[in-house]
């Protein structure tokens, strides 16, 4: 039984098994390849994405710092307000009193 020649159908049956076999192969080869690609596309998306996200976080670490600025400028301009209107205050008592006076001593110059 051993020793039985092959015939063409059965040569035939094994040729078709091996180029079956080797295309299986080749097919995942191929599936290796394409997803080799892809996560090398994804390591390069993640890359970005990493650079994007520090870009994000130095941006508003700035912002962060541009409104704490805006705020001690807020406070020493409300400051300043408040300073000019109680500087004004005075000097319009001042004028008032001024005022009065030179209209008192007019009046007394009148009397002399």
């Amino acid at each position: 039984m051993f020793n039985q020649p092959w015939n063409a159908q059965s040569a035939s049956e094994i040729y078709k098994k091996q180029r079956d076999k080797e295309q299986e192969i080749q097919t995942q080869l191929d599936e290796l390849k394409q997803q080799s690609i892809v996560l090398s596309d994804v390591k390069l998306l993640t890359s970005k994405n990493i650079e994007c996200i520090k870009s994000i976080l130095e941006l508003t670490s700035q912002n962060t710092e541009a409104v704490k600025q805006i705020a001690q400028f807020e406070a020493i301009y409300y400051t300043s307000i408040h300073t000019t209107a109680g500087v004004l205050n005075i000097i319009s008592e001042l004028f008032l009193n001024l005022t009065s006076f030179i209209y008192s001593q007019s009046h007394t110059m009148v009397y002399l």
